[in-house]
Parts: C-alpha cells; structure tokens; sequence
C-alpha cells in the first residue's frame, strides 16, 4: 500500500517491570506463560483461534480489574495470575488470598507457588498451624527451597517455639548462606537458647557471605571479647 507507519528512531524503552501470566488455562490456552513489559506499546499478534481475546480480555484485564479494583468478573484459569494474591495480601485481605489459592491448587495441586503463598496468607491471617502444613508440603516436594524452610521457621517463630524454628532455619541457612534473613534469625535463635558456640559460627559464616555486615560483626566480636576475658590468666 502506499500509506505506512515508519519505525521509530527512538523506541521506548519501558520501566524495566512487567505483569506475568503463568500457566493460563483457558478456552484455547493450554499452559501459556507470557510477559507483558511495562511502560511500552505491546501488541499480541497470533493466527485467529490462537487465544489472543481470551489472554488479554479474559484472564489480563479480568485480573487486573478484579485485583485492583475488586471488579466482580471472574480471570481465566491461571497458576498463580498477575500475583494476585500478593496483591490481596498486602491490603491486608488474607482470606480472600487463601481462597485464590484454593482455586490454583484445585488445578494444579503440586503447584510449589501456590502452596508457598498460601502458607504465607495462612501465617498472616494468625493459623500457624496450617500454614506449617503447607510449608512441609512444599519442602517435600522442594527439599532445597531456602524461603520455604526460612518461612516454616518463622512460624514456628510465630508459635513461640525457638526448639522447633531452629532447625528449620539451620536448613535455609545451610541451603543458602547469603539468605538476607536466615542467618541472623538462626543466630538470633541460638542466642536465646544460650547456644553462643553455635551462634558465633553462623555469625563466621555471614561474614564469610557478607564482609560489610555490622550486626555479625558486633557480635561476633563481642562473643570473641567475652571468650577472652573469660580465659585463665
């Protein structure tokens, strides 16, 4: 034809954030994963039949509309969409998660993400006790997952029993020594047990991880001064 839409000198380059849909289930959809940059012109482009309507009207502005602005209409099937339980969770609406939850895992119940955030929701909403159902479930599926073995040690944490957390955080500390939180809750945990040989190691190996970090610094050398002053002379 004669008229065209030439190509930008400049295109945009977008906020570096995208929206995800993982695993969209619906009409002709048959386990579709995709990325939406944001800040950009996106165009879905696909043979008719393809699924184009039923991704972005059907489950991506459905989900957002019903995660944003409490829209009634009902997304497609997607495990977990758009995060929308951590949307729920963060304004403090635990139950509905759960329930968002629920329905991922009636279809796809092995899904370690969904079971992951649901435990988190039940943690928040005050059921320990199933939450922590929820985190062995996902470490027996995922016995090398660090914030699942971390999350089960702080409900237990939760439940005032340092016996049972410390393990649990032994685990996410070995698994992965640069987890932000592992190591300093474990410390912090072996501290209150009196077990200061046991906390000055995780401490050594924090370091080892992180050479800038002031709290296992100060407590380590602490540990370090109280050892010596308590040595015969």
């Amino acid at each position: 034809g004669r008229e065209s839409i030439a190509v930008p000198e400049r295109r945009r380059e977008g906020s570096g954030k995208e929206i995800s849909v993982v695993r969209a289930r619906e009409h002709n959809l048959k386990e579709i994963t995709a990325r939406f940059p944001l800040g950009r012109f996106t165009c879905v482009t696909g043979v008719s039949g393809s699924g184009k309507s039923t991704l972005v009207n059907e489950i991506l502005h459905r989900g957002l509309a019903r995660g944003l602005h409490r829209a009634e209409a009902e997304p497609g099937a997607t495990e977990p969409m758009l995060r929308l339980g951590h949307i729920r969770m963060m304004q403090n609406r635990s139950a509905e998660a759960i329930v968002l939850f629920d329905k991922v895992l009636a279809q796809a119940p092995g899904s370690v993400a969904a079971l992951m955030n649901k435990g988190l929701a039940l943690k928040a909403a005050g059921d320990f006790d199933a939450a922590l159902d929820q985190f062995r479930q996902v470490t027996s599926l995922k016995p090398d997952l660090d914030t699942a073995w971390f999350a089960m040690g702080m409900t237990w944490l939760a439940k005032g029993d340092t016996a049972q957390a410390a393990p649990c955080l032994a685990q996410a500390f070995e698994i992965n020594p640069r987890h932000p939180s592992a190591g300093d809750q474990l410390a912090n945990v072996y501290r209150h047990m009196r077990r200061m040989d046991e906390a000055a190691e995780v401490y050594t190996k924090m370091l080892a991880a992180y050479p800038d970090n002031v709290r296992a610094r100060f407590y380590l050398d602490a540990y370090r001064a109280r050892d010596t002053a308590a040595q015969p002379r």
